[in-house]
């Protein structure tokens, strides 16, 4: 699973509706296709702070 920040609003495929700013968890192939179509941006790992 992947986790995505909405850039706007999205239904998924059970219906329900997520706001925009909403962080979701999706499958590769679900985050692919929103990053695409500009739905949302992939949410980097939180643990993971960067380099330093």
């Amino acid at each position: 699973m992947a986790r995505a920040r909405l850039d706007q609003e999205w239904t998924d495929v059970d219906g329900i509706t997520h706001p925009a700013g909403s962080v979701i968890e999706v499958d590769d192939e679900t985050l692919v296709r929103l990053v695409r179509e500009g739905v949302a941006a992939e949410e980097p790992d939180a643990a993971w702070n960067g380099p330093s």
